[in-house]
């Protein structure tokens, strides 16, 4: 249940605001939203609140909420469910990790399965469906425009070759909610698809895709401007055919989504990418499956049963299918395997994805009050994959939806 602090709140301390690590810094909060922020010496006269949290250094670090723009499940749920239920579990489960809002992604599947999960996802964008935990901010279709030769973990069955009616069908059900959608822009037909979407504001994103870096050039001229889980899934970089991923590198048109779990890219190729798309155009995301504290028997992404071995999530031939990683494990992950510092890994989960989606940039005047408390760091410290303590607080709107703040009057 979250816990709604009435009135106006002033949180002072170390804070992470834009590229920024303040180490004084000041966020007031009235009304579930940001009134004003940044450093604690320019706070306005008289803007002094009913209740504050002074944090010192050694307490913690505040951060913007951070944005999942592709995320399946959690806790043995999947969006593709087309439940209420399931998608609270999703948001639940995800915000106790720092994700304050967030795209549930619909996998391949059969179209009235997609159409129904399309229709959930939008009831609960809109508010019909009164949720807790993170803010749904609208679906992410990953599929079923894929090419089959980088099908992945998406069942073969169900994909589809580009087709303008049912492309339709699935604008209709998602409404204004459907915000980004996955294809393989390679296909007979797909870039008619691409020019579609940007026409009705959805992100065509470059995914699961055997694209040249010619037809990926093409397609990104006709309006896509995300890269789908990058490296993987799609054809990979060639010295003489750099192919889709080398036109995503060449170009600051486009964002690259990127699973920094340490096994969908190793820490080099990560490094890489940072260098190369940091901190502007990389966008950590999870792809995280109902695998995520997950009950016996639970692990699966969509129907198809899955097992979580060394921190992978696999399907049972050994393929991966998507993951177990939470967003504040990939921003933590980005600093330890990239050498991104935390301001840089905290904008590639929060204002990236922001921005993408046309949204005021996190903490600013306005905007939503999503706020994430991590807990201090430990001068030194090597973690391992494994250790990655969760947020002291989650706040989404104003509300304390995970853990707890210590506030005084």
């Amino acid at each position: 249940m979250a816990e709604q602090l009435d009135g106006e709140l002033l949180l002072q301390g170390p804070l992470v605001l834009g590229a920024e690590l303040l180490e004084a810094g000041a966020v007031l909060i009235a009304g579930g939203l940001v009134r004003w922020s940044g450093p604690r010496a320019q706070l306005p006269d008289g803007a002094r609140a009913g209740r504050e949290v002074n944090l010192s250094p050694g307490e913690g670090t505040l951060l913007p909420g951070l944005v999942d723009l592709h995320v399946h499940g959690a806790a043995g749920a999947d969006a593709a469910d087309a439940s209420a239920a399931a998608l609270e579990t999703l948001c639940r489960a995800h915000a106790a990790h720092g994700t304050t809002a967030l795209c549930p992604t619909v996998l391949t599947g059969a179209p009235e399965r997609m159409l129904a999960a399309l229709a959930q996802i939008r009831r609960a964008a809109e508010g019909a469906d009164q949720l807790g935990g993170a803010r749904i901010l609208g679906a992410h279709l990953e599929g079923p425009f894929f090419n089959p030769a980088r099908a992945g973990a998406q069942p073969p069955e169900h994909l589809r070759r580009p087709d303008p009616a049912l492309l339709e069908e699935l604008l209709a059900a998602g409404g204004a909610a459907l915000r980004i959608v996955s294809l393989a822009p390679e296909l007979p037909g797909a870039l008619a698809l691409v020019e579609r979407l940007v026409e009705r504001g959805v992100i065509a994103a470059l995914g699961h895709t055997d694209a040249t870096y010619a037809q990926a050039r093409a397609a990104i001229d006709a309006g896509c401007t995300l890269a789908t889980h990058t490296f993987n899934a799609m054809r990979p970089l060639g010295h003489r055919e750099p192919g889709v991923v080398g036109a995503v590198l060449d170009d600051d048109r486009v964002t690259a989504e990127v699973i920094a779990d340490g096994v969908h890219v190793s820490a080099p190729v990560l490094r890489l990418l940072w260098r190369l798309k940091g901190p502007g155009r990389l966008c950590l995301v999870t792809d995280c499956t109902a695998a995520l504290e997950a009950g016996p028997g639970q692990a699966r992404l969509g129907d198809r049963p899955v097992r979580v071995q060394d921190g992978a999530v696999r399907l049972p031939d050994g393929r991966l299918a998507g993951s177990c990683l939470t967003l504040e494990r990939a921003v933590d992950n980005l600093q330890r395997l990239a050498g991104a510092g935390l301001p840089g890994a905290s904008l590639a989960a929060s204002a990236v994805p922001a921005r993408l989606l046309g949204l005021p940039p996190p903490l600013s005047a306005g905007s939503p009050a999503d706020l994430v408390l991590l807990p201090p760091a430990r001068d030194g410290e090597a973690r391992s994959p494994g250790q990655h303590p969760r947020p002291l607080a989650v706040l989404v709107g104003g509300a304390v939806v995970a853990g707890r703040l210590q506030t005084t009057s």
